[in-house]
């Protein structure tokens, strides 16, 4: 299977999934490779957690149909926008569901570019990049983050994805990957003040 087809067969899982599909949860003492029913249930899993992740990112373009058309106005006409969060969404607040409209865009285009969705907390860094540079530009600089972190054994945190935010709002592109990895000279020095500390060593056996 190539890398697009696995792409479409898990979008196609995300679209087609219901929860019924999904067992109920049982402490199962197993060892050893997983039995084709196994394989087939941890893929149902996958589909679980494939269709969470697109249903997010939809919640915000639904919102952002809402409000563009101005559905929320209701039969009368005279509903405002709160109104409406409070009667259909759970009473979220509008910089809420404003913030779930800027970022929706931006987790679409991550989750296609890596086959995968990211963390709220990375799309979150990523909105005003995307807004000013283009968010196919930034979906692909996070997939090459992504992948580049995979081939070396690196984690992609929080830390790393504003490193690459803050170098892609000056509007130039990479050509060292790593170097994100690295922590700030600040967040470094602190590290090593922290690590020099007299007793330190002491308090750590």
């Amino acid at each position: 299977m190539t890398g697009t087809e696995g792409a479409v067969g898990r979008k196609d899982r995300a679209r087609a999934f219901v929860a019924e599909l999904l067992p109920e949860p049982q402490d199962i003492e197993r060892t050893g490779p997983l039995t084709p029913k196994e394989q087939q249930t941890l893929g149902r899993v996958h589909a679980a957690r494939d269709h969470h992740q697109t249903a997010k990112w939809m919640r915000g373009k639904a919102l952002a149909v809402a409000f563009s058309r101005r559905l929320y106005r209701g039969e009368d006409g005279q509903r405002t926008r709160q109104e409406y969060l409070d009667d259909e969404w759970d009473g979220i607040s509008e910089s809420a569901a404003y913030r779930e409209i800027g970022e929706w865009p931006v987790a679409k285009a991550i989750s296609d570019a890596c086959e995968r969705p990211a963390p709220d907390s990375h799309v979150r860094t990523l909105v005003d990049v995307a807004e000013k540079q283009g968010v196919e530009l930034v979906a692909r600089w996070y997939a090459e983050l992504r992948r580049h972190g995979q081939q070396a054994g690196r984690r992609v945190t929080a830390d790393v994805v504003a490193n690459l935010a803050d170098f892609l709002r000056k509007g130039t592109e990479p050509e060292r990957l790593e170097a994100f990895f690295a922590p700030p000279p600040a967040r470094a020095h602190h590290r090593e003040a922290e690590q020099a500390r007299p007793g330190r060593a002491h308090r750590a056996r």
